[in-house]
């Protein structure tokens, strides 16, 4: 669309790869209902919202996971149920990605943003990176387990409550951090 709101009030079954554009203007994205690919990591969700927001409002992946779902432009994004893909990756956001379900990547998350908030358990298959220039904030549901590294190199701050581990690899932080709960991080036994 130009500039307006893209709106799916039931489930969407992805039998392809799928963009989703509402302009690089004030188009909201809503998502009501469930997201699901037709097979196991078969297909990616790519979405565009220039300056609106995108929304989801069920779980995403539900019950087969995404391939990779790839956020190019937002100001805030909302997840409001589970998340299961390979990757998520986002490009840009003006305002604040929030997850509020439980995330679960058989590879990764490469998130470039402003605020990024962790509600929920976050899982990785391989590595984390959070490049933000506003806050990145976990809450103690929000414990992070990545087989690969975690990184945050962004010119924002961290707020933390939750967990970090990673398998043998390493754990990085570019910036202040400011405990708001009891954390613990391990990088394994190697």
């Amino acid at each position: 669309t130009t500039n307006n709101n893209i709106s799916f009030g039931k489930a969407i079954t992805l039998s392809g790869d799928v963009a989703m554009s509402s302009g690089a203007g004030a188009g909201t994205m809503t998502f009501s209902d469930s997201i699901d690919a037709t097979g196991d990591h078969g297909q990616s969700l790519t979405l565009t919202a220039g300056t609106g927001d995108i929304n989801f409002d069920n779980a995403v992946g539900a019950t087969t996971d995404l391939k990779d779902i790839t956020i190019v432009s937002a100001k805030n994004v909302d997840t409001d149920g589970t998340l299961a893909a390979k990757n998520f990756i986002q490009n840009a956001g003006t305002g604040t990605t929030q997850f509020d379900g439980a995330v679960t990547l058989s590879e990764g998350m490469d998130y470039n943003g402003t605020n990024l908030n962790l509600n929920a358990a976050l899982n990785a298959g391989t590595n984390v990176s959070i490049t933000n220039s506003g806050t990145f904030t976990t809450n103690a549901a929000g414990a992070i387990v990545a087989t690969g590294t975690f990184t945050q190199d962004g010119l924002g701050t961290s707020t933390l409550s939750g967990d970090i581990t990673t398998t043998n690899n390493n754990i990085s932080f570019g910036k202040a951090i400011t405990l708001s709960g009891d954390v613990a991080m391990s990088s394994g036994a190697g």
